[in-house]
């Protein structure tokens, strides 16, 4: 019985070894991981052409990337004065060349210090939101699983984003929980107007099952004081 695998077979193997599930039958899982692998390779493809054009015609760079993939041990400076014959001192005593080495420098300490400002950021912030996140999922009942598949998800999503790589699923998602926002808000605005209408409508049904000219608030009317009050000293002869 032959033990070796179909190209299917080695295909869903080596896809949720990457990500952690293979099903063809969740759709959206399935291919929105199939996207995130074909967005891995165009920005490899990319970044490569990019490499090969910024490479193609400069002989010396292309002979010391040559130099550096045959010897693991490849020291670049060494090579610079083995391969180019390029005099150390010459160039550091030369104003111009130890200006722009200072500059240059200068901007690898701030990019370091950068670097190093983010990092401890990082962990300072990443324990705290660690322990929000957890609080979140089981308040929503989610288990570690999907918890954990959901925070590498993220993970990779801050990487991707590094690279100009935005991912068109969170992209849906957010929508979507924007859109629920406003459809719940304007449910409720719309809930409120018909709670006030069936509100109106039921004072207004009220006012007609009442006898005739006698108004909600109005006490019925008291005939003979009204006519009391109305005579006219002029013209009643008992008026008092």
């Amino acid at each position: 019985m032959s033990t070796e695998q179909t190209p299917k077979e080695l295909f869903l193997k080596r896809f949720a070894e990457r990500f952690g599930t293979a099903d063809p039958g969740d759709e959206e899982n399935y291919y929105n991981n199939a996207n995130r692998l074909l967005d891995d390779y165009e920005s490899y493809e990319a970044a490569t052409h990019n490499l090969l054009g910024a490479i193609d015609g400069n002989e010396q760079l292309m002979d010391m990337l040559a130099e550096a993939s045959a010897r693991p041990d490849f020291d670049p400076v060494v090579w610079m004065v083995e391969k180019q014959g390029i005099d150390l001192q010459a160039v550091m005593s030369d104003p111009d060349y130890a200006t722009l080495l200072s500059k240059a420098h200068n901007a690898h300490l701030e990019e370091e210090a950068r670097r190093h400002a983010i990092d401890e950021e990082m962990r300072a912030n990443l324990p705290c939101s660690l322990q929000a996140i957890n609080e979140k999922a089981q308040e929503m009942g989610v288990g570690e699983k999907q918890r954990d598949e959901t925070v590498a998800r993220l993970w990779q999503t801050g990487e991707d984003m590094v690279k100009g790589i935005l991912p068109v699923d969170l992209f849906e998602l957010i929508v979507k929980g924007s859109d629920f926002d406003r459809q719940l808000s304007e449910a409720y605005e719309q809930g409120r107007a018909e709670g006030l209408n069936t509100k109106i409508e039921e004072h207004l049904i009220k006012v007609r099952n009442r006898p005739s000219g006698v108004m909600p608030t109005q006490k019925p009317l008291d005939t003979e004081t009204r006519q009391a009050k109305t005579k006219n000293p002029f013209v009643d002869s008992d008026w008092s």
